[in-house]
């Protein structure tokens, strides 16, 4: 009779437990999704009359904002049938140029800008043609020309710039393999289509990648902006030499490239990345970098965890951690009264509220339709 009472009192109390657990998961998901709607609010009412946000020069942060309705999960009315979404697209296609690029002509970026402006606009619909053209931009610009044996050689497989920028590094590819990937579906089963040479591309990630390090390094396999360039700067091994230190934010970028590039899982590059990802998580810092881009620090770990199809991090000291459930608290506890993100540090634009709150809705679409 004590068992069975015993045995009762257990299963009570799991199901309590996982009542409770339930009731929390279902708390933080309906606060996430006031958040986003808050967030695209705030953002709706940031839009110039000309349909961009912050500058007309460089589309691509414009194109981010407009992506993050266009795939917004929540409320359509707020996010992908926002009028914004129709008049920020109105604004793309006015800087689409004739070779296909969607670009301020005169203003540089070109890759980049193209690059974000066409998965913009694929995610909206309705623009395959202007998407198509878009999409052998980016591939034209893959560099391929460099020959081996060469210093410039280093840059082979990656993508720039564009323009006079010759040099390639891993946000600029990045962003061109992503988009390339959504946009994969529009040229399946075309013979004729220009592809990027994906077997170039993974090499050059290779190459921004600290693997020939000691496996004992804490610097091993994570990576850095480009060959013979890291904006972490350098770090001093245990065997006295130097190497250019590995910093988060383009981890996670390798890690989506990578993903995105159908390397397998089980690849020592991969499984690399992943080991000084989880050695250096944190969310107080873009690793290597302190509080520089630390926001886009958190889009590419959400958007590279959620390709890897990740759900679990293995953290030191902490054992099994959700990644998305701590990366969405942390968010809405440094979200802004109006609606926005911003941050204190402003390398690389992010002292721009537009595009720091962009960066977070782009990382929240991904997570919460898994809360």
């Amino acid at each position: 009779m004590i068992r069975k009472m015993t045995l009762g009192l257990s299963l009570t109390l799991a199901m309590l437990t996982a009542a409770t657990a339930l009731a929390e998961n279902v708390s933080l998901k309906i606060e996430t999704g006031l958040a986003m709607k808050r967030a695209l609010t705030f953002l709706a009412s940031q839009q110039n009359e000309a349909g961009y946000w912050s500058t007309a020069d460089h589309p691509g942060l414009s194109a981010l904002a407009i992506k993050a309705f266009a795939t917004s999960p929540v409320s359509s009315a707020v996010g992908r049938e926002n009028p914004a979404v129709e008049k920020g697209a109105l604004y793309l296609l006015s800087r689409v140029q004739k070779d296909g690029g969607i670009y301020t002509e005169g203003e540089g970026l070109a890759n980049y800008n193209t690059a974000i402006s066409m998965m913009a606009l694929h995610a909206i619909g309705d623009y395959e043609d202007t998407v198509l053209r878009a999409r052998e931009f980016v591939i034209r610009g893959q560099q391929l020309g460099y020959e081996p044996g060469t210093e410039a050689y280093d840059y082979y497989g990656g993508v720039g710039y564009g323009n006079s920028h010759t040099h390639s590094d891993m946000v600029n590819t990045t962003f061109a393999i992503q988009s390339l990937a959504e946009t994969r579906e529009l040229v399946e089963g075309v013979k004729d289509d220009a592809r990027l040479d994906w077997e170039a591309a993974i090499t050059f990630l290779s190459r921004c990648q600290n693997l020939d390090e000691p496996e004992d390094s804490s610097n091993r396999g994570g990576f850095v902006y480009a060959p013979n360039d890291s904006k972490a700067g350098s770090i001093e091994l245990e065997n006295g030499e130097t190497a250019l230190r590995s910093y988060g934010s383009v981890s996670y970028a390798g890690l989506l490239s990578y993903t995105y590039a159908d390397v397998s899982a089980d690849d020592p590059r991969v499984e690399g990345v992943l080991d000084w990802l989880q050695i250096h998580y944190t969310l107080d810092e873009n690793p290597g970098m302190d509080q520089q881009g630390l926001f886009f620090y958190y889009m590419t770990m959400a958007i590279g965890l959620d390709a890897a199809h990740i759900k679990m991090l293995d953290v030191a000291n902490r054992g099994e951690i959700n990644w998305r459930e701590e990366l969405v608290v942390h968010l809405l506890e440094i979200q802004e009264k109006d609606g926005s993100w911003q941050n204190k540090n402003g390398r690389w634009m992010e002292q721009d509220p537009n595009l720091v709150t962009a960066y977070v809705l782009l990382s929240l679409n991904k997570i919460y339709p898994d809360l």
